[in-house]
């Protein structure tokens, strides 16, 4: 309450909230109780990483009659993660950045660490070739799902070749 003695907003959602709070989480319970007991089929692949749990979030949007709102969004956040994955990377900016500018390029690890020093100084006497190749080879999956991308090996290492990168996005083609 304020001074006047009138409730303020906080206080009229709190009131809401404990007004309806048993019936809440009565709905909860009934909710995830049909879930847990459903045995019907639920499409695959919706999470690499956490399948049960697609399934039992596929389940529960069926329990709320949502199954379609409810595989659309994991599908939208299973494409997000490389995206995501790729923004929050140390290494990945500095390769969209370079690729935008360069158009392109084609060789080694080795070949590629010094046009990054010039994008980010701070991989300077951090980054080794060798660290680079194996950082872009870990990645590489998620590459792929951003990217048209492959790689081929050579004696002791992988070239890669990135094709011209636009606005935003790294377009790689390598050779395998």
């Amino acid at each position: 309450m304020n001074v006047s003695g009138e409730k303020t907003e906080d206080k009229k959602i709190t009131d809401e909230i404990l007004a309806a709070r048993d019936s809440g989480l009565s709905h909860i319970s009934a909710t995830l109780r049909t879930a847990l007991a459903d045995r019907n089929p639920v499409p695959p692949n919706l999470n690499a990483r956490h399948p049960d749990w697609a399934e039992f979030a596929v389940r529960i949007g069926r329990a709320l009659g949502r199954e379609a709102e409810a595989i659309t969004a994991l599908k939208a956040a299973e494409e997000d993660k490389s995206t995501l994955l790729l923004e929050n990377d140390w290494i990945a900016p500095a390769l969209t950045t370079y690729l935008r500018q360069a158009g392109g390029f084609t060789g080694t690890a080795a070949e590629l660490l010094p046009h990054l020093i010039e994008i980010d100084n701070g991989f300077e006497n951090k980054l080794s070739a060798k660290g680079l190749g194996k950082r872009l080879v870990s990645l590489w999956g998620h590459l792929e799902k951003q990217f048209p991308c492959s790689k081929r090996t050579v004696h002791n290492g992988w070239v890669f070749t990135f094709q011209s990168a636009k606005e935003g996005e790294v377009r790689a083609k390598v050779q395998r």
